[in-house]
């Protein structure tokens, strides 16, 4: 077995510089970043508390709404693109080059290829970093390993 760190870079992580973006860019302008990660923590605590014993994870797109309905938006812009802004600005990763190899191998074998996700972001979302990856040219369905409420 590959490990996925040998596959799969993680460049940067950095959740704050996420919430600083909804905070400049999607939110009504006079709520402050201290607001927003308030309610992050409330969102934490009352829906993420108990994921590692039951498996599920409340999707990113439920604490966008709860963002909303707490402090408002000012952006027109479907949630599903604001959830694609957030992610984009808070993670930063990069396949190492064998990752391209081996789908294109797998490709070329006639394997059908899935990517799976134990991730709090929307298929959507997913499928557009692969996108951005230059992997969407591969055959693949993005679909989620563990189950979101």
């Amino acid at each position: 077995m590959i490990s996925l760190e040998r596959l799969y870079k993680d460049k940067a992580n950095n959740y704050l510089k996420g919430f600083d973006w909804l905070k400049n860019e999607i939110l009504i302008e006079d709520c402050t970043i201290g607001d927003v990660l308030k309610i992050a923590k409330q969102f934490q605590l009352s829906y993420m508390k108990d994921r590692v014993t039951t498996d599920k994870e409340a999707s990113h797109i439920k604490q966008l709404e709860l963002l909303k309905a707490e402090i408002g938006f000012r952006s027109e812009k479907p949630i599903d693109e604001i959830e694609y802004g957030f992610f984009s600005v808070s993670r930063v990763t990069e396949p190492q080059e064998v990752v391209f190899e081996l789908l294109h191998w797998l490709k070329q074998q006639g394997f059908l290829l899935f990517v799976m996700s134990n991730t709090i972001y929307s298929a959507k979302t997913i499928r557009k970093h692969l996108e951005t990856m230059k992997l969407s040219e591969l055959s693949y369905r993005a679909v989620q390993m563990f189950p979101t409420h």
